[in-house]
């Protein structure tokens, strides 16, 4: 849940920084923001100041998280596009196929868990994919159904071991 508040965050502040909303298209778009932008949006984003109990069950996770990620974001995108058929449009299908989009999901997942206490250190990573999604005109509205998918996803795979203070 905390990586799809830092991911719609980070979007949001990203994507607004990068072109306006009533002027998105992939032509217009220029090369995501780095440097003092995105440092103070992690910092902004540090000053929701996460309690060290969250932290610590964040952390916590990055064991499942690295024997069963690739199985949750697999099956994370098989249940969307089950239940929302609308969203496969935004998703490249031979991605789907050959399993780089679930397991570049599966990587980001981790790399938040890992790295939930220096943020700093997913700087590198925000840009390339906060410009996708932008390029894509991914809104708000989407990750409602992200999130209750990805949810879904996590207990359908881990079962028992997907505790009320995870989810």
């Amino acid at each position: 849940v905390l990586f799809l508040i830092l991911y719609k965050q980070s979007l949001q502040f990203i994507g607004s920084q990068v072109v306006p909303a009533n002027k998105r298209s992939v032509a217009a778009l220029p090369v995501a923001p780095t440097g003092a932008p995105l440092k103070s949006f992690i910092c902004n984003f540090e000053a929701l100041m996460l309690s060290a109990e969250t932290i610590a069950t964040v952390k916590a996770t990055v064991p499942a998280l690295r024997d069963h990620g690739e199985t949750i974001t697999t099956h994370f995108y098989q249940v969307m596009f089950r239940d929302y058929p609308e969203v496969k449009a935004y998703f490249n299908q031979a991605h789907q196929a050959q399993g780089t989009q679930p397991r570049a999901l599966a990587n980001s997942v981790l790399a938040y868990a890992e790295n939930i206490d220096r943020l700093e250190a997913l700087e590198g990573a925000l840009p390339g994919i906060i410009q996708k999604h932008v390029a894509l005109d991914i809104r708000p509205e989407h990750y409602p159904i992200v999130g209750e998918c990805l949810l879904k996803a996590i207990k359908d795979v881990l079962g028992d071991a997907a505790t009320q203070p995870v989810m």
